[in-house]
């Protein structure tokens, strides 16, 4: 009986391959917790790209609304909520103006192109016939 107390209590002289005793080991974990990370951050950029980009806009919308007021300031000396309300009204009016003058634009654009497109349709079930 002392002879198989002794072989069950005996301990193992190695590590088994979940201790991170060995360097090596170590070392790769880190290598793989950092790919991990990485993997991780990207796919997290991927998910929240569309508030990024409203966020990011609206920060670069806020700082061109500060540099006019800035410069507003120089030139007129009111307070700082009038300012801020001419460029804002401007810019309203600078980007209205931009949509009408588009659009008129692509309207125009349109109607060539669907009258192009219906002469040559023409012209080709003519020569089809």
């Amino acid at each position: 009986m002392a002879a198989s107390e002794a072989d069950t209590t005996s301990s193992v002289a190695e590590a088994s391959p979940v201790e991170m005793r060995d360097p090596f080991l170590r070392k790769e974990m880190r290598r793989a917790s950092v790919w991990l990370g990485l993997i991780c951050a990207i796919a997290l950029v991927i998910v929240l790209v569309q508030p990024l980009l409203l966020i990011f806009a609206a920060v670069v919308f806020a700082a061109l609304l500060d540099g006019g007021v800035r410069l507003l300031g120089r030139v007129l000396p009111i307070s700082r909520g009038w300012r801020l309300l001419i460029v804002v009204v401007l810019v309203l009016v600078f980007m209205i103006g931009t949509f009408v003058l588009t659009g008129v634009q692509v309207t125009e654009q349109v109607t060539q192109l669907r009258s192009t497109l219906e002469l040559q349709a023409n012209r080709f079930t003519g020569y089809l016939a």
